[in-house]
């Protein structure tokens, strides 16, 4: 088992760890902050549970603790396997949404072609995007150029976020978008549902 957690510099936890590591692990995290890991549970002592359980919020413990009748071992034990589990929902669905932005990507450049379009479907295909579609579009070219890129085609498709994608596979483009192009980015429904 692990725990970890990102805390300031400035804690008491980090200045005593330093002094006498124990059995606990710093690393540096984001800045201003370092990365609090426990490698093993039975090696943490007892002295140190409240300590590590004070990075959490009340609330957010007392739901561990309720599950494991007052554990404060198995609670944090319980939280640490909730992390790993929400990690690797996480990680699907980070999959989830590279595959879905692709395949509609790649089917609205497509079109955009087809009517004879030679710039990005970002920019030619206003008319089948909502303003605030638009707007998310222009928000993610903003971030392109703050970040130092280049304003080309690939960069600003990776700065839009599932929910612009997801906005797509909705009712508003079942006459529009859908027959014409986004139906053929998910292979299984092209029989039933493209021309």
């Amino acid at each position: 088992m692990f725990y970890q957690s990102h805390i300031p510099f400035t804690s008491p936890l980090f200045v005593r760890e330093l002094q006498d590591p124990g059995s606990m692990t710093l690393v540096r995290g984001p800045p201003g902050f370092v990365c609090l890991t426990l490698q093993d549970w039975g090696d943490v002592s007892i002295q140190n549970l409240p300590l590590v359980a004070s990075y959490l919020t009340p609330h957010r413990l007392q739901t561990y603790l309720d599950a494991t009748r007052g554990n404060l071992v198995q609670a944090l034990e319980l939280y640490t396997w909730n992390s790993e589990v929400s990690a690797e929902v996480f990680r699907v669905l980070a999959d989830v949404e590279i595959f879905l932005r692709n395949a509609i990507d790649r089917e609205l450049q497509k079109l955009n072609v087809t009517l004879g379009n030679n710039l990005s479907w970002l920019d030619e295909l206003n008319q089948f995007i909502p303003p605030i579609r638009r707007l998310d579009i222009e928000r993610a070219k903003y971030y392109v150029l703050a970040d130092g890129k280049l304003l080309e085609h690939a960069n600003i498709v990776s700065q839009l976020n599932f929910g612009f994608w997801r906005s797509f596979l909705v009712k508003w483009n079942k006459d529009t978008l859908w027959p014409s192009a986004l139906c053929f980015a998910f292979p299984d429904s092209s029989s039933r549902h493209c021309p």
